[in-house]
């Protein structure tokens, strides 16, 4: 028999959040509007097929608004001290990068549903209230949007949940409204797998193949949200002109690298006692690459609310500048867990009842976090920017205690191999004696 669902099951409510960013020459297209499109069957058939079950609730009046002057500035309490923690703790990390917006999107996401403490650390973590997050929040969906010439720009949300998961009606307008999101109900142990794999895979281009590596028996609900961005810059390098040239390692040592140039280039540039750097932008104006090389290394870079603020403002327009950039890729996976919670988000982590928001289990049982994952995959070349990354927010049930069982086999005894379904045996036998050999 199925065990999944009898009553000794732990329910667990699993918040997979990604945010896609890719800017780049060549590759698929996406409808956008403030949605992307949702996908499911094998990634890269062609196939289009939208994920979401009717919605559970009435349709909520989708929020706009604008992305906040300081938006910057809120995202700091996260933003400046979250990169370090992550490549500290990061299970791989190649020129290490991650997207400080879709931590923030899956825990603001996350906090729509809080109360209590948690409701408080979120606050004090996403600088502000569910109220002034959700507007930041609200802006992205409304502003990341193609429109006319320039980049693609798509955002989109889902929430996929298990058959046994109740939503709460508020939080599912919350999502709804403010996040654009649409519910599915599914069996998440047969299908969710798959299905939410191969839309992330479709969201991100493919650079990120899967968010989920395995379905946990106790998954009541994943919450996704993926950003893609496709454009090129705006002065686009020569590929004929990449060559290697010279690069210094930290360590004082050099090695060769595929080096692009550009010669009479007219960009933004600034240079402090700090260091030097430029600003390449994309197609459209809007978007575009802050690059800085600090005298005193790149670890010195405090990435705080101000920082690349600062650097914007101290650009100034020049022409005919010579500039030689390296091609590169960077790929970061961490577990932000232990990051989060040094930064003052703890309550989340345990097992009150403060997400009593998002929904109820079967049992009725609180849930908490159980662990943030994340990971980003950036590509530069002479077109442009690839650049994808995925944030999961994981929660499990607060489990009653059971008393442990213990099952000896110390005697013979018997087994049966058999169809779990129909109850047909494949094999009957008994076990006298398990040193002997036929």
């Amino acid at each position: 028999m199925n065990g999944r669902r009898n009553q000794q099951k732990t329910c667990a409510l699993l918040l997979a959040t990604a945010l896609v960013a890719t800017l780049t020459a060549c590759g698929g297209d996406a409808t956008v509007g403030g949605q992307a499109p949702t996908y499911t069957g094998t990634p890269g058939s062609g196939e289009e097929v939208s994920p979401t079950a009717p919605p559970t609730t009435e349709p909520a009046q989708v929020v706009t608004g604008q992305v906040p002057a300081d938006a910057a500035a809120q995202m700091a309490h996260l933003s400046e001290p979250m990169f370090p923690l992550a490549k500290a703790g990061a299970d791989q990390a190649v020129n290490p990068a991650y997207s400080p917006l879709s931590v923030y999107l899956a825990l603001g996401l996350t906090a729509s549903g809080a109360s209590g403490q948690s409701a408080q650390e979120f606050a004090a973590l996403l600088g502000g209230d569910p109220d002034k997050v959700n507007q930041l929040a609200a802006g992205v969906m409304t502003e990341y949007v193609t429109t006319g010439d320039g980049p693609t720009l798509a955002v989109a949300n889902s929430l996929w949940l298990d058959l046994i998961f109740t939503v709460n009606p508020d939080f599912e307008q919350v999502a709804k409204a403010v996040f654009r999101a649409e519910a599915t109900s599914l069996d998440l142990q047969a299908e969710g797998k798959d299905r939410i794999n191969a839309w992330v895979e479709q969201m991100t281009n493919g650079l990120i193949e899967q968010i989920i590596q395995q379905v946990p028996v106790d998954a009541v609900a994943y919450l996704v949200n993926a950003l893609y961005f496709k454009g090129t810059w705006a002065t686009p390098f020569v590929s004929e002109l990449t060559k290697d040239q010279s690069f210094t390692l930290a360590d004082g040592s050099t090695v060769q690298v595929p080096t692009m140039m550009a010669s009479g280039l007219d960009a933004d540039y600034f240079k402090n006692e700090a260091g030097e750097g430029i600003i390449l932008p994309y197609e459209g104006g809007r978007f575009g690459m802050v690059l800085t090389m600090p005298n005193d290394g790149v670890d010195q870079i405090t990435w705080d609310g101000t920082q690349v603020v600062g650097w914007l403002g101290e650009a100034k327009p020049h022409a005919g500048i010579e500039l030689y950039l390296p091609k590169w890729e960077s790929e970061l996976t961490a577990d932000l867990t232990e990051p989060l919670q040094s930064l003052g988000l703890v309550a989340p982590f345990s097992g009150s009842d403060d997400f009593a928001g998002l929904g109820t289990t079967a049992d009725n049982e609180p849930i908490y976090i159980s662990e943030v994952a994340h990971k980003a995959v950036v590509k530069v070349d002479e077109y442009g920017t690839e650049a994808a990354a995925v944030t999961s927010v994981g929660m499990v049930r607060e489990a009653a205690p059971t008393e442990p069982i213990m099952v000896h086999f110390n005697q013979p005894f018997a087994f049966a191999l058999v169809d779990l379904t129909t109850g047909l045996p494949l094999f009957l036998g008994q076990v006298d004696n398990p040193l002997d050999k036929p």
